[in-house]
């Protein structure tokens, strides 16, 4: 309740400087710091619908009906589906390193002649030299 109470008088304070033609950064700064209260709240209140309300539903037997009621009601929560950030995804798939070939041996099935293209161990379609297969 009390992160509620903090966005609404932060609002209040932002409808201000807005009517006082407050400079534009400024203004963004303070509705980033309202949106950060408000997913804060967003949190609490999973947090105990999941201890409270999925519980007593699980314990009820109605897991089918509760989890497909959380899952229509996180649709909304663009924190939860949220596609990562590129630092995130490239830290995850650096993890994965590929297999490591010896020095000066080529990897199987990637032997190269004069003019070939190659795939790599993408998979992607291989790129035209300039002035090959335009259209």
């Amino acid at each position: 309740m009390n992160r509620l109470k903090t966005a609404r008088g932060h609002i209040n304070g932002i409808i201000s400087i807005v009517e006082d033609d407050a400079y534009c950064p400024d203004v963004m700064k303070q509705l980033s710091a309202v949106q950060g209260l408000l997913e804060g709240a967003s949190r609490v209140m999973l947090r105990r619908h999941l201890e409270s309300c999925v519980a007593k539903a699980m314990q009820e037997g109605r897991t089918t009906e509760i989890v497909d009621e959380l899952m229509d009601t996180l649709k909304f929560d663009k924190q939860v589906f949220a596609t990562p950030p590129p630092a995130v995804s490239d830290a995850l798939l650096a993890t994965q390193s590929p297999p490591t070939e010896p020095p000066g041996q080529p990897s199987p099935g990637l032997s190269r002649s004069a003019g070939s293209t190659s795939t790599e161990s993408t998979g992607a379609e291989p790129v035209a030299s300039v002035g090959e297969g335009s259209a």
